[in-house]
């Protein structure tokens, strides 16, 4: 049953209604009877109490809304946190996956198809790269230059975002080294570059980012810096 407004309680439900909200019931006397010992009251009047009851009432009813309106915030605010975590993860975990996807993809060619093994191979073992051997074909510009392209388009999709440089570091880190450091590499990339200068530029800036991110120095790998082509002034972090 509905709570009775303070205009609508009988005369007899007005009292108790305010000893229940602690509404005291009673004035004291501000001139007292001299002859009355110890303080004295009067009931307060039925229409002050009931007037008393509405404000109190009232403040009860804004406190409880306040407290509504705080709940509901602090809800709406965990609601909205949980779900742009949720919508963070997934797109977070779609992010991964793309990029092993596009790793996945130049990996799969640049370590098991050929020309690449056998650059791979002769660059490793620190062979001749165009050396012809029995029952091989030999390696022609054309073959550098493809080995090569493979690894600046990892280095445009590092540029571009697409891949992070931890992934790129921990499967290409040491092949993207050991290429752009060949003698015959660096030979082909001047050849090229001097008739279209930015030509390879992101997979030259690629080396010189992983160079700085990686804990292996050129000195450990007795490398001459000074004989490397510079970091092109497009890289991020160039040297």
């Amino acid at each position: 049953m509905p709570r009775k407004k303070s205009y609508q309680l009988d005369p007899e439900e007005v009292t108790p209604r305010a000893k229940e909200l602690g509404i005291s019931t009673q004035r004291r006397l501000e001139f007292a009877d001299p002859n009355t010992e110890g303080p004295q009251f009067r009931p307060i009047p039925e229409m002050e109490l009931r007037e008393k009851i509405h404000q109190a009432e009232t403040v009860s009813a804004e406190r409880r809304r306040f407290a509504f309106t705080i709940i509901t915030a602090i809800l709406s605010f965990a609601i909205a946190a949980i779900a742009a975590w949720n919508s963070y993860r997934a797109a977070d975990s779609s992010r991964r996956s793309a990029q092993g996807s596009l790793i996945w993809q130049i990996s799969e060619s640049f370590f098991y198809k050929e020309p690449h093994k056998t650059i791979i191979g002769r660059i490793e073992e620190e062979n001749p790269i165009r050396a012809k051997r029995k029952g091989l074909s030999a390696i022609s510009d054309e073959d550098i230059d493809d080995h090569i392209g493979l690894l600046d388009t990892v280095g445009a999709y590092l540029r571009n975002g697409l891949v992070s440089l931890a992934l790129v570091q921990s499967v290409f880190g040491h092949y993207v080294e050991t290429t752009f450091e060949n003698t015959e590499v660096q030979q082909y990339l001047r050849n090229v570059r001097s008739k279209e200068v930015d030509l390879f530029d992101d997979f030259i800036c690629l080396y010189y980012q992983l160079e700085a991110d990686h804990t292996r120095s050129r000195r450990q790998r007795n490398v001459d810096a000074q004989s490397l082509i510079p970091a092109p002034s497009i890289c991020s972090g160039g040297q």
